[in-house]
């Protein structure tokens, strides 16, 4: 009978500290977010000038590694395919003037209008307008 009694009790004394953690967590559930924010907005103004430099140092180091490369490989692969539908059309000439074109990022328009920066001036020379 002992036994039985200590495994009745065991459940009783389980169930028990259930019923009060669940008393317990409900209103901790309310205030976690709250403290987590509030510990956010801490290190925030702690550390969020020094954090904002290293984010922005980050961000110049992965655009210099991996978009600008992306971005050149996309530009040549598609001045390739437009020289090789272009090819037979054109003349060298003219196919130059397509590469100085798009060598200076396509700003025919800037190059036109008398505006020039150091990229539209080559584009120019090689365009002759």
């Amino acid at each position: 009978m002992r036994s039985v009694t200590l495994g009745f009790v065991s459940l009783l004394v389980s169930a028990w500290v259930d019923k009060i953690s669940a008393t317990v967590r409900t209103p901790l559930d309310r205030v976690w977010p709250v403290l987590v924010f509030l510990a956010l907005v801490a290190a925030g103004w702690i550390g969020g000038r020094a954090l904002f430099r290293v984010a922005e140092s980050n961000f110049w180091s992965m655009n210099s590694v991996a978009v600008e490369p992306a971005y050149i490989a996309c530009r040549e692969l598609l001045r390739h395919i437009v020289e090789g539908v272009l090819r037979g059309r054109r003349t060298q000439s003219q196919l130059a003037k397509l590469r100085a074109v798009t060598a200076c990022g396509g700003r025919r328009r800037v190059m036109r209008s008398g505006d020039f920066g150091a990229r539209a001036g080559l584009a120019h020379l090689a365009l002759g307008d």
